[in-house]
């Protein structure tokens, strides 16, 4: 056999071979491949690694201005059994009853600092001495009371009463009472005016028939002093300041008065019909009248500049604009009866209060009724005639001087303008100006 002859099968077998190696090594190939990937899918896709880069220096530094921001540790030199608390007005139900407590230190020194740990209690005295012995029959309520520090070793105390009778103040530092607790005090059911202007006269620290008032933007207080014909202006404090005299302001018989944020001021007469505009010395400015008024009593001015004007007569609050033009007018007497208008006021957005001889009637500023607000309460029954009527923005609170017709006695009521059925307090006055002033005003409307 030559060597062709067996070369030739053997390249032949070789050939077949080295497909198969080959073949082989893509088959390992791929299962390689395929093992990596399951291997893969067992490890995690993030790693649970986390690393603080951060300045050492700088962190120290913000630590310690943070440290000095939250504040100190510090004592107290105050002495309990040195400090005192007082009364710094007369108390009244319904209104905040205030008082100073003062601390001194061990040997007797005033304090200049707070901070102390006031604690503050107050109830009513039968109730509180009944507490200390064996039984109590009724439950002792708590008065909530606010402390305010005043950084300078006083602490200001107050608390509202509902009920006119006598309170314990009870006032504690570090747990231990201080030298005059409890401290006793009367809360009357009548309020005494912090200060008081005039007597009846014709002099110029002297009113006649004084039937309006009106504080503006600047706390200045305009009297509307009808039987003198002129307007008083005091600052805040009940200081006078000047007489403002008007051809606007005559005949004993201008009823009505209100201030514009421009300082210009608007009279009403009853007797002439006529509304009057003059500036803040007096000088006329602008006269006007309207066929429709019988006997317009009141006025005032909304926030859109509207005026709003109660006739008595005929028992209807006429609006009109800034120009005099008027807007509407809305009749009374479906809500009042034969009731007369006797005031108007501005309510909160802009509503409409008319008073009347039994009630307040509250109107919205488009003259729809909502609701009658009763002068009355169950407790204090009586017929209440309303005189002028004022709404506090903040509080939503009505006060309302008025008269009972029964007792011929004088009051401010007060009720809330929001809660239905109202809240209603009576104060009971006194003193002589106001009920000079609710006379001469009486006279005005017969």
């Amino acid at each position: 056999m030559s060597v062709g002859g067996e070369s030739t099968p053997l390249e032949r077998e070789l050939g077949i071979c080295e497909v198969d190696v080959r073949e082989i090594g893509v088959r390992a190939r791929r299962v390689t491949a395929a093992t990596e990937e399951a291997l893969a899918l067992t490890e995690p896709r993030e790693n649970a690694f986390l690393k603080l880069h951060m300045d050492t220096k700088k962190l120290l530094f913000e630590i310690e201005k943070s440290l000095s921001q939250f504040g100190a540790v510090s004592g107290s030199t105050t002495f309990p059994g040195q400090c005192v608390i007082e009364l710094l007005d007369t108390s009244g139900v319904c209104t905040e009853t205030h008082l100073m407590l003062t601390t001194y230190d061990v040997s007797g020194k005033r304090r200049n600092s707070g901070g102390d740990p006031v604690r503050v209690e107050v109830v009513k005295a039968k109730l509180g001495r009944q507490s200390s012995g064996e039984s109590v029959g009724e439950k002792v309520e708590i008065i909530d009371a606010t402390i305010k520090d005043e950084e300078d070793g006083t602490y200001s105390i107050c608390f509202k009463a509902y009920e006119p009778c006598e309170y314990l103040i009870r006032v504690t530092i570090f747990g231990r009472p201080v030298k005059n607790s409890p401290f006793s005090v009367n809360v009357s059911s009548h309020h005494c005016p912090k200060w008081h202007f005039g007597s009846h006269g014709t002099g110029a620290l002297q009113l006649n028939q004084p039937v309006k008032v009106f504080q503006d933007i600047r706390e200045q207080i305009y009297i509307l002093d009808t039987g003198n014909n002129r307007i008083k202006v005091l600052n805040v404090n009940g200081e006078f300041l000047r007489d403002m005299k008007s051809e606007g302001i005559k005949d004993g018989s201008t009823i009505g008065m209100s201030v514009l944020p421009s300082g210009d001021i608007l009279t009403l007469n009853w007797r002439t019909k006529e509304l009057y505009r003059s500036d803040s010395s007096g000088e006329l400015l602008q006269t006007m009248s309207f066929t429709e008024f019988a006997e317009p009593v009141d006025l005032c001015v909304d926030t859109r500049g509207r005026y709003i004007i109660a006739d008595t007569a005929c028992a209807k609050v006429f609006v009109f604009d800034s120009a005099f033009r008027p807007l509407f007018s809305f009749s009374v007497t479906t809500h009042a009866g034969l009731s007369p208008i006797t005031c108007v006021c501005i309510g909160l957005n802009d509503d409409i209060l008319v008073g009347t001889c039994t009630a307040l009637l509250l109107y919205d500023g488009g003259g729809r009724f909502m609701r009658e607000i009763s002068l009355s309460s169950t407790t204090h029954p009586g017929r209440m005639m309303a005189l002028a009527c004022s709404v506090c923005p903040q509080t939503g609170s009505i006060v309302s001087a008025a008269v009972d017709s029964k007792k011929n006695r004088a009051y401010l009521v007060v009720c809330q303008y929001k809660v239905a059925p109202s809240r209603l307090v009576a104060f009971s006055l006194s003193f002589k100006t106001l009920q000079k002033s609710i006379e001469g005003l009486w006279e005005l409307l017969l």
